[in-house]
C-alpha cells in the first residue's frame, strides 16, 4: 500500500468496495468540507484500504495488501483518536509510534491491539500507524 504506481483515487478504482483512501476526523467520522477549511483542528487520520489497490501482478491477478490507519497529531498536546470499527470485529494492531522513547527512538509495535470504536492517545506532534488484523 505504501509503494504504489498510481495515486490514490478516493474511491475503489475497481468500483467494487471501499475507497482506497479515506480521511477521518479524530472522532472517527469522515472529514467534510468544513473540516478541510476550518483552521482549528490540527489532527486527522488516514485510512489506506489494502483491498482497493488498483494493481495487478505479473500473472494479471489483483494485488492486495494490509489496510493501515495513520493517526497524525500536530497539536502541542496529546490527542485521543477513536479507531474505526472493522467488519467482523477485527482489531487494529500497533505498528509504529513516532513519539520518542527515553533513548530517542520511535516505538515499534507499542501497545495492545485495539478494538474498533475504542480510543488511542497520540502524543503531541507525533503519528501512530495501526494495521488492521486480516
Amino acid at each position: 500500500i505504501f509503494r504504489r504506481r498510481r495515486f490514490f483515487q478516493g474511491h475503489d478504482p475497481r468500483g467494487a468496495g471501499e475507497p482506497d483512501i479515506t480521511w477521518l476526523r479524530r472522532d472517527g467520522e469522515l472529514m467534510d468540507d468544513h473540516d478541510w477549511t476550518d483552521g482549528s483542528p490540527r489532527s486527522l487520520a488516514v485510512l489506506l484500504e489494502g483491498s482497493a489497490l488498483d494493481e495487478i501482478d505479473l500473472r494479471g491477478a489483483p494485488v492486495t495488501d494490509d489496510s493501515f490507519l495513520l493517526l497524525i497529531n500536530a497539536e502541542d498536546r496529546p490527542v485521543d483518536f477513536i479507531v474505526p470499527k472493522t467488519e467482523d470485529g477485527r482489531q487494529w494492531l500497533p505498528e509504529l509510534d513516532t513519539a520518542e522513547t527515553p533513548d530517542g527512538d520511535p516505538r515499534r509495535n507499542d501497545g495492545q491491539p485495539l478494538d474498533g470504536g475504542t480510543s488511542r492517545t497520540v502524543a503531541s506532534r507525533a503519528a501512530v500507524l495501526l494495521r488492521r488484523e486480516e
